[in-house]
């Protein structure tokens, strides 16, 4: 008798065991953010503070995702639903510890910058609220690059005239889309519409584009020049067709510059911005130089903004942007049969870049 009750405890020891084992082993399989919140990718979460007397900041996302309608975990939640609560999750974060916030225009671009995924206008108490519904959970590392404006003086836009930049490391907590809550956050989230520029709805959205004169530009540059040339079909839209007349073009053998709109002296021996552009249009040059090399320019300020990115047919890219006093900059190379090839914008325009950019290169060689 004691022996059958000393095997019969044996078995439900055994039970016992094989059902905590069966509960971490189901544990394991279910989708959870927290879980998964180590394998948040981020390019960058870039803060331009303006001080703690402006109620609205400006953050932007960068992810390096080409797709963000993949599965984040396995799970039914996009990468896109995992995006958006991380803008939520750090917005609240910092309503919390700035007093005078009312809220966070956050810049969402995936591919690295590549693609303008819109603007997002999150509000405090909307995070507030969000919060009291899905509670928080673990916190999760996140860096954030911070621009700040020197003690200076500001110019007439209100733009910092000597901005610096630091990388500041926070613990923040993550929202608890768990279980039922997963299915209840996608439907919000779909209910989240992001805005978009005039120009970048046009362009982007509406795909409107003008058409570019390639092939005049190409038997000029071929009286002088001995590089490969690499021009678009079509430029992004703008009011009016961009005639020859209106661009300026410059070439040596080993080198060709192509201004949208005029040139400043000497532009082609010039490393730094060389056109004053169109006031339609925000690309202001196109150049091609015999080698050179997808590094970053030494002459970039300590708040620049460097990434490599992938464009068309997997060509790889370097993208650079700045702010000085008078404007904010941008350019998007490359290289082919030993040439870098370079596109210039004033504005931080990563998205329009690579647009133009893959067009060149998907015209080919002419």
């Amino acid at each position: 008798m004691i022996g059958k009750k000393l095997a019969l405890g044996k078995k439900l020891a055994l039970v016992k065991k094989l059902a905590c084992l069966g509960a971490f082993a189901i544990a394991l399989l279910v989708p959870s953010r927290v879980q998964a919140s180590t394998d948040f990718p981020v390019t960058e979460i870039r803060w331009w503070q303006q001080g703690d007397q402006t109620t609205w900041q400006t953050v932007r996302l960068t992810v390096p995702d080409q797709d963000t309608t993949v599965s984040a975990y396995g799970g039914s939640l996009r990468r896109y639903d995992i995006h958006v609560a991380k803008m939520f999750e750090i917005t609240h974060h910092l309503c919390q510890t700035h007093k005078n916030l009312k809220g966070i225009g956050w810049q969402y671009e995936a591919a690295n910058g590549n693609e303008n995924m819109g603007l997002f206008r999150i509000r405090c108490q909307t995070t507030r609220e969000v919060v009291s519904g899905y509670r928080l959970g673990w916190t999760e590392t996140t860096r954030i690059t911070l621009e700040q404006p020197s003690a200076e003086k500001r110019d007439r836009l209100n733009k910092p005239s000597n901005p610096s930049n630091h990388t500041q490391v926070l613990e923040i907590p993550t929202l608890k889309i768990q279980g039922g809550k997963i299915d209840r956050w996608m439907n919000f989230v779909q209910t989240i519409k992001p805005r978009f520029s005039s120009y970048y709805q046009t362009v982007a959205i509406e795909k409107r584009s003008i058409s570019f004169p390639a092939n005049q530009l190409t038997q000029q540059l071929n009286k002088t020049t001995d590089l490969t040339i690499l021009l678009p079909d079509r430029l992004p839209w703008m009011p009016s067709q961009l005639k020859p007349s209106e661009m300026s073009i410059q070439s040596q053998r080993d080198r060709y510059l192509i201004c949208l709109g005029k040139a400043k002296p000497s532009a082609l021996k010039s490393e730094e911005t060389r056109c004053q552009g169109s006031p339609h249009h925000p690309l202001t040059a196109i150049t091609a130089r015999k080698g050179g090399s997808l590094e970053p320019s030494d002459r970039n300020p300590a708040n620049a903004t460097v990434r490599q990115v992938k464009l068309i047919h997997g060509v790889p890219g370097l993208y650079q942007e700045f702010c000085d006093p008078r404007a904010c900059q941008s350019s998007l190379q490359w290289q082919y049969r030993g040439a870098t090839y370079r596109i210039d914008a004033r504005f931080n325009e990563q998205a329009i870049l690579a647009k133009v950019a893959n067009g060149a290169i998907a015209a080919g060689a002419r």
